[in-house]
């Protein structure tokens, strides 16, 4: 049963560390969609910055709405 369990927690991905950095799209955040709210960056992370800080997203359509409104996507209660 062990050595069934192990193949298919090495199948499933297990174990394997993904590199990638991690950040939070705010604009899911703001919009308790918890499904996406970490995500792993790289070069084609939807990304944008202001006032000097980059901020990076699911979706391109996640990177216009904080463009649109960031503050909306910054304020935290």
């Amino acid at each position: 049963m062990k050595r069934l369990a192990m193949a298919f927690l090495l199948a499933a991905g297990c174990g394997s560390v993904d590199p990638r950095p991690v950040a939070r799209d705010p604009v899911c955040l703001t919009n308790g969609d918890l499904g996406c709210v970490t995500i792993r960056v790289d070069e084609k992370t939807p990304r944008s910055r202001y006032k000097g800080q980059a901020y990076y997203f699911c979706t391109e359509e996640c990177r216009c709405a904080f463009e649109k409104e960031p503050e909306k996507y910054l304020m935290r209660p």
